[in-house]
């Protein structure tokens, strides 16, 4: 991995970690809102797991890169 691409994902983690804690932090205002609409409901979200499927995904999407980089 690039010292870029480790940037970008500490960056994705820890701006993710936020947007998401905000979402499904019990007590939060956002919380709150969300679970007052059922139209949003769906907003609320398990932090550990959501954020594992989106760094899963980047961190894949650099290996397969790297890998046909150097297919080349």
């Amino acid at each position: 991995m690039e010292a870029d691409q480790a940037r970008a994902v500490v960056t994705t983690a820890t701006s993710m970690a936020g947007a998401l804690w905000q979402m499904a932090a019990p007590g939060t205002q956002l919380r709150a809102f969300y679970e007052s609409d059922p139209e949003l409901s769906h907003s609320v979200v398990d932090v550990e797991p959501r954020l594992t499927d989106i760094l899963t995904a980047l961190l894949t999407d650099y290996a397969v890169g790297s890998s046909r980089l150097t297919e080349n």
